[in-house]
């Protein structure tokens, strides 16, 4: 039976995401969790989570984040999946598969325009949700900077942890940047502070060594940079940077370096960015991919999502 979930099912979904899913598990994702999540995102429902039961057991689920992301100059209401999974004891039956095209039906009912997700090229998934439409758009990139870069970098003056006083300045920043972007996720002020200065959430719902918001501020904010540590040992991650200028941004990844004591940045930003930055660039085995569920999927010129608005 297919059905959407309700509060009796969230301790067997946080059970299934967990038995699932290595960075639950290792974050700790508990049934609290779970419903600050709820709480804390608006495009994030139990309504909008589809569950695939036999007998007393939730056997897979798949999740639909609500999102707007913006092709060519329009926003579209966007069903963004999420947390597709099931359980070990129910796998190779095709549940996943037949969720799926379920919370698709129903999305198209419920007046979205578009899907999207993110997932691993060449991996089982992404067979599937190539058969099922999706069309790959943007492959993730980022930057490194190593240590003898970082040692050039000039002093962090002007630099310091953002305040949710700040949020509106970072947030004009954000839209006036993405102005030239397609894939990206519109923000209101309510979701900027919940989940890049409050830190609630990102990338679904979790944070792993979070060290928050940098931004230069001389009087106005003309930048700022989102940074956690790596998994490397001295690696530091700075998975959003925005700028007005490159003496703004090398500021910001000075004092990125320097809260982090890194000695190496892995830095992802739009193409542009990593250019101006003067980087080397690579690329990870990871697609953003789109399935338009009426009409064409419009052209997409300059695709990116940026790191804190995954799903």
């Amino acid at each position: 039976m297919i059905r959407t979930a309700g509060e009796e099912d969230i301790p067997g979904i946080v059970k299934l995401m967990n038995e699932c899913f290595r960075t639950y598990r290792s974050w700790g994702l508990n049934e609290e969790k779970f419903r600050e999540w709820l709480r804390s995102d608006p495009g994030v429902s139990l309504d909008g989570t589809y569950l695939h039961i036999e007998g007393d057991k939730i056997a897979a689920m798949v999740q639909v984040v609500e999102r707007e992301i913006k092709v060519e100059r329009e926003f579209f209401r966007t069903a963004g999946i999420a947390n597709v999974c099931t359980g070990p004891e129910f796998r190779g039956r095709g549940l996943a598969r037949e969720l799926l095209e379920h919370a698709l039906v129903d999305s198209l009912e419920r007046g979205y325009e578009l899907s999207a997700l993110l997932a691993g090229y060449g991996e089982i998934a992404h067979s599937l949700y190539r058969k099922l439409g999706f069309r790959d758009v943007y492959f993730t990139r980022y930057g490194i900077m190593v240590q003898d870069e970082l040692k050039k970098l000039p002093e962090a003056e002007g630099v310091r942890y953002a305040t949710e006083e700040d949020a509106e300045g970072m947030l004009k920043l954000y839209e006036r940047r993405i102005r030239e972007l397609d894939g990206v996720v519109k923000r209101n002020l309510d979701y900027f502070i919940e989940k890049l200065i409050r830190r609630t959430f990102w990338h679904t719902f979790f944070y792993s060594e979070e060290k928050g918001a940098l931004v230069f501020d001389d009087g106005k904010i003309r930048g700022y940079a989102l940074v956690m540590r790596g998994t490397l040992p001295g690696q530091g991650i700075v998975r959003e940077i925005l700028f007005d200028d490159s003496e703004t941004a090398y500021s910001l990844l000075s004092a990125s370096a320097s809260v982090l004591r890194a000695k190496s940045l892995k830095i992802f930003a739009p193409e542009d960015e990593l250019e101006l930055l003067g980087v080397e660039t690579f690329k990870e085995p990871e697609v953003y991919m789109f399935k338009p569920l009426r009409g064409e999927l419009p052209p997409m010129e300059k695709p990116y999502i940026f790191y804190s608005d995954r799903w």
